[in-house]
């Protein structure tokens, strides 16, 4: 069983903010994640808001498509 728990660190014990489910004297093990690195990069996570726009040039001319440039040539 797999459950995440916050806790503080606090004189080298780890106190759970919430209750805790588990028989007094229970071993588990734990992974330690700073809350500040919690947060995921937003990038990680562009293809699922990813659209298909039907452009199959986009990467090639996505200044065209933005400014107005002229196309690259076909290579």
């Amino acid at each position: 069983m797999s459950t995440p728990i916050e806790a503080i660190y606090e004189k080298g014990v780890f106190r759970p903010l919430d209750s805790v489910d588990l028989p007094e004297g229970k071993r588990v093990s734990l992974t330690v994640i700073s809350i500040a690195e919690k947060c995921p990069d937003p990038a990680s996570d562009l293809l699922s808001i990813a659209e298909d726009t039907g452009v199959s040039d986009l990467a090639t001319n996505i200044d065209h498509y933005l400014y107005g440039l002229p196309k690259h040539a076909d290579e």
